[in-house]
């Protein structure tokens, strides 16, 4: 491959509208798809953080209860002290826009941050070669489904990626042209991506290439790398502040305190690596990664100086993610998302292939144009098959969120699945207990990370404490701790809600229906495709819980029946759990569900009565 050549055929005209295009498209996409909210135990993290600093100045998370809810992902370092293990880089952005806009205005930050990641490849792109292959970087970036996704979401990647590629930009102008302005934004930007993501320090290595580079064949560079670690350490001092107020340390992280940090080797590389290979290569990337290598690869013979930056900037990245413990299976981006921040390097070393090997004439344009157009128009099916099914989860959230901040006043105290309080818990000053809590086969799955010594996102610190508190009880007792809590909330005058579908509804009031009645306050739906096209809705509604009351026959006869099968359900799991092959056991259990049958006998005889009155009163 050879040097940049200025082609006097492209003129600025054709730069302007060809890259306003690329972004009016990626724009247009991504407003298509916007929705202001979240789901998900990483964007909690990130985004009670971001509320906090921006409100309060202060990032910990206190409770005085140890029962209620804490997302996965935060940990604790006394005792309820908590903080997101999370670099602030991100959420500091976050409570930027939440000073500036609102508490909505942060979901504005990462379509900005993705947008600006398409204009920096464009740069970069016509930098390294000419504004053909910048405008097709462009557009392979902006039609990638990863990076849209990103672009929507509340996670950290689109900031990761946006600090990269102009770092590298601003890195490649001043190794072309010197300046202190090119290597103090070149420093600030490539360290403030290591306050975003930490593994973002490997952009250290392509720096360093840089620098020896020019050593070797150009002037002086001290003056110039001064500015570089000016500018570096500025955007750091808040990470190494957040390390020294959180964990007593500026060089503990929240990783640390999950053994997470010890969480690469060549053991999880020998497992990873294959994967890893096969994940870029599909939705996301596709075509590009392989081409990618390939362009790569030739452009460290043909042209090593470029060549050699640019796999500074990507192998590294390739191998310490494949090394990682963290490498979930399936389509979705849970493992790929490691990769984000070097899908700008991928990509133009796959456009950079298509061009040097393109006829060198009129026509080169021209055919690496349609190359890269039949590997976007593919990204783009890939891309929005990806979007729809992300917009039928965040229409449900936003519902649910909308839902609770209409109905729900501060103060008050929610009992709901954690997976809908990791993003309730953003919208309002709330006390949220998770079912999961009070729940025994919830709490055991969460005690299996106390059987091993393996590095795991959840902190055995926090975990050993539910196992002290909460290990070993019965779902009676279990009952009782979630009682006594509901009314110690009532009796302090608090109003306390449910927050549940149909199902749920019907075991709680099984659970504490004896004491409690749920008095229904909104209800919404929430529409799921499945893979063969097939619609389902699932109703989901706030329930307010008070004390006994006396309630029409119907009711306390389906009331009673979700009484007994709450109780059949504790009976099941004690005979199963503690009492295998106890006679007297399995009796209790068949007496119940006999109790159980006639019961719904019974139900079915007055829900017939109830239809025959009625239709009498219809002929009348």
């Amino acid at each position: 491959m050879k040097p940049r050549v200025e082609e006097p055929v492209r003129s600025r005209w054709f730069e302007g509208v060809a890259i306003g295009g690329v972004l009016a498209l990626f724009v247009v996409m991504l407003a298509g798809y916007f929705v202001p909210t979240y789901e998900g135990t990483d964007e909690n993290g990130y985004l009670l953080t971001a509320k906090r600093l921006a409100v309060a100045g202060d990032v910990a998370k206190r409770t005085s209860d140890p029962f209620e809810f804490i997302s996965g992902n935060w940990v604790e370092t006394q005792p309820g002290v908590y903080y997101a293990k999370y670099p602030i880089g991100y959420p500091a952005l976050l409570a930027l826009a939440y000073r500036l806009g609102g508490e909505e205005a942060v979901f504005w930050v990462n379509p900005i941050l993705a947008t600006l990641a398409v204009l920096g490849v464009f740069l970069l792109g016509r930098a390294l070669w000419n504004p053909v292959v910048g405008v097709l970087a462009a557009l392979l970036l902006a039609t990638n489904s990863l990076h849209a996704y990103f672009g929507l979401s509340a996670l950290s990647h689109s900031g990761a990626m946006c600090c990269a590629v102009w770092a590298m930009w601003f890195l490649w102008r001043w190794w072309e042209r010197g300046g202190r302005w090119n290597a103090l934004l070149a420093g600030a930007l490539a360290a403030y991506g290591i306050s975003i993501r930490y593994t973002e320090a490997l952009l250290f290595l392509p720096l360093a290439v840089a620098v020896v580079w020019r050593a070797r064949s150009g002037p002086p560079v001290g003056r110039d790398v001064a500015w570089m670690l000016a500018g570096g350490a500025v955007t750091i001092l808040p990470l190494v502040a957040q390390h020294w107020v959180a964990y007593g340390s500026p060089f503990v992280t929240g990783y640390t305190l999950c053994q997470e940090s010890t969480g690469f080797g060549w053991k999880w590389f020998r497992e990873n690596w294959w994967w890893m290979l096969q994940r870029l290569s599909g939705p996301g990337l596709g075509w590009v990664f392989p081409l990618g290598l390939a362009g790569l690869t030739v452009l460290c013979f043909r042209e090593p100086r470029r060549g050699v930056w640019l796999a500074a900037w990507t192998w590294p990245a390739l191998l310490v993610y494949s090394a990682y413990y963290w490498a979930p299976q399936g389509e979705g981006p849970g493992y790929a998302r490691f990769f984000v921040s070097v899908f700008p390097a991928l990509t133009l070393g796959a456009v950079g292939l298509v061009w040097e090997t393109a006829r060198p004439d009129a026509t080169r344009p021209v055919v690496a144009g349609l190359v890269v157009l039949t590997v976007a128009t593919l990204n783009l099916r890939d891309t929005t098959k990806a979007l729809d099914k992300r917009l039928e989860r965040f229409v449900f959230s936003r519902a649910t969120a909308e839902a609770v901040r209409a109905t729900l006043p501060t103060g008050t105290v929610i009992f709901a699945p954690a997976h809908l309080l990791n993003h309730v818990e953003y919208w309002g000053q709330y006390r949220l207990y998770a079912q999961e809590t009070f729940e025994r086969g919830a709490i055991a799955n969460q005690m299996k990370v106390l059987d091993h010594d393996d590095p795991h996102p959840m902190q055995r610190e926090k975990v050993q404490r539910i196992a002290n508190l909460l290990g070993g009880k019965q779902d009676g007792q279990l009952t009782a701790l979630q009682r006594a809590r509901i009314e110690r909330h009532l009796g302090a005058g608090r109003r306390v809600v449910l927050l549940t579908n149909a199902d749920g509804y019907r075991r709680w009031r099984g659970r504490v229906g004896e004491w409690f009645a749920l008095t229904p306050l909104t209800e919404w739906m929430e529409v799921q495709t499945a893979p063969k096209d097939e619609v389902r809705r699932t109703l989901w509604g706030l329930y307010e819980l008070r004390p006994r009351a006396a309630a029409a026959a119907v009711a306390s006869v389906q009331e009673e029946l979700d009484r007994l099968e709450c109780r059949l359900r504790t009976l099941r799991e004690q005979f199963r759990d503690q009492h295998p092959g106890a006679q007297e056991q399995w009796t209790q259990i068949t007496a119940v569900e006999r109790e159980a049958r006639e019961l719904r006998e019974q139900l079915k005889k007055i829900k017939a009565l109830a239809q025959g009155e009625r239709r009498k009163l219809g002929t009348t």
